[in-house]
């Protein structure tokens, strides 16, 4: 937790994709947020904007 923007991004990035998994089928909704959320750990581990 060390970037307010970071997380800002991660929210918006988090809930435009639940908001078009609902759209598609309400089923798809968490798990449209779950695969974003596991795809950004897995190309990302240290974080969306990370302080080098």
């Amino acid at each position: 937790m060390g970037s307010i923007w970071g997380a800002f991004l991660g929210s918006m990035v988090l809930g435009i994709s639940q908001a078009v998994g609902f759209r598609l089928d309400p089923g798809w909704g968490i798990l449209a947020g779950h695969l974003v959320f596991l795809l950004v750990l897995a190309t990302r581990p240290q974080g969306l904007i990370s302080k080098r």
